[in-house]
């Protein structure tokens, strides 16, 4: 049985974009709550307003609001100043339709935004044409790693003098190499999702497993965690695998004693992923590192890319899969001294 469409004011109230409706006259019918965080005003206040009233300063939308009234066909904006009632500058897009019978609607989106989501879908498509090639390239190799395997093996049996140290470094490095080409392969596989995940819990596990290893050096742990988070549909395993990486690329980064510290909320602002302005939850991983060089920033989530020595460079790859499998998005911000890996998971209300 099909379910019913979700009502015009349900999608309007959880678009990520603010959206005014307007008279011909300017004079505002509804904001959603987009709008409302943008403008710094509720809709109760901005129904008794006209448009033009409700930021301090912008010449742009002052003139965008003129063409509005005297168009009669939608028309684009991009990339103006706009000083809302808070007194900070955004730098908005906006896109006008003439609704006609006498309304307009204008949809605003902050400019960075509109950059972090072509930068999302262009990183997407890299995402993708790497994991068809690396799934190609791991299927090709198998195969040879088999058959060098089972010769390694019968030359085992033979007890020849002096090779079995030498194939025991074979078999070791066959083993591990299959380790990798597992990795790689089990990154396309579906989630098992269920319901009802704790995201606490998840990382309390995960850290049990960060503290089972020797590390090199030590580290501190902070906890930054909104008790009141809601639960969310997960696969636990994928979802640890995903933590277990960011965690050990954290403290492998740090040089001697560091500091790594987990912050959970409820977030209620527009995040670049573009699916999700309402009922998202955020992860921040932090560590207190030298930080991320800004020339593999930009690429800290391809596969095989990785300025760690003896690194596959897979590690953040599969978290990135993983995360996004789970209807997610994972960013990175990073400057000398702090790096933070920002997770958005969507919840059920």
């Amino acid at each position: 049985m099909s379910r019913p469409l979700p009502s015009y004011e349900a999608l309007f109230e959880n678009l990520s974009s603010a959206i005014i409706l307007t008279r011909d006259d300017l004079n505002i019918c509804k904001i959603n709550e987009a709008a409302e965080n943008m403008l710094v005003l509720s809709d109760q206040l901005a129904k008794k307003r006209c448009l033009s009233s409700c930021y301090l300063y912008s010449p742009e939308f002052d003139r965008i609001l003129d063409e509005a009234q005297s168009r009669s066909h939608s028309f684009s904006t991009y990339s103006f100043k706009l000083t809302n009632l808070k007194k900070e500058c955004l730098i908005l897009d906006c896109h006008v339709s003439i609704l006609g019978e006498g309304y307009l609607v204008f949809e605003l989106i902050e400019s960075k935004y509109r950059h972090a989501l072509e930068q999302q879908a262009q990183h997407e498509q890299i995402q993708e044409s790497s994991r068809l090639m690396l799934r190609g390239l791991a299927h090709e190799i198998r195969n040879p790693l088999a058959s060098l395997r089972g010769t390694a093996q019968l030359l085992q049996k033979k007890n020849i003098e002096g090779i079995t140290p030498y194939l025991d470094i074979l078999i070791q490095e066959i083993e591990r190499l299959n380790r990798l080409l597992n990795n790689t392969l089990a990154n396309d596989t579906a989630p098992n999702f269920k319901e009802n995940t704790n995201i606490h819990e998840v990382l309390h596990h995960v850290m049990g497993l960060i503290n089972s290893v020797d590390w090199p050096h030590g580290f501190k742990v902070e906890y930054d965690l909104d008790p009141s988070i809601p639960e969310i549909r997960a696969d636990d395993e994928q979802l640890t695998q995903a933590l277990f990486n960011i965690i050990q690329n954290a403290i492998q980064a740090m040089e001697g004693f560091g500091i790594i510290t987990f912050i959970t909320r409820i977030y209620t602002g527009t995040t670049p992923h573009s699916g999700h302005s309402k009922n998202v939850l955020y992860l921040g991983i932090q560590d207190n590192g030298p930080g991320i060089s800004p020339d593999m920033l930009g690429k800290i989530f391809v596969p095989m890319v990785t300025s760690k020595a003896g690194g596959a460079g897979l590690g953040l790859y599969i978290s990135h899969n993983i995360i996004q499998a789970h209807g997610g998005s994972i960013q990175v911000e990073s400057t000398p001294g702090k790096t933070r890996f920002n997770i958005y998971l969507p919840y059920s209300a």
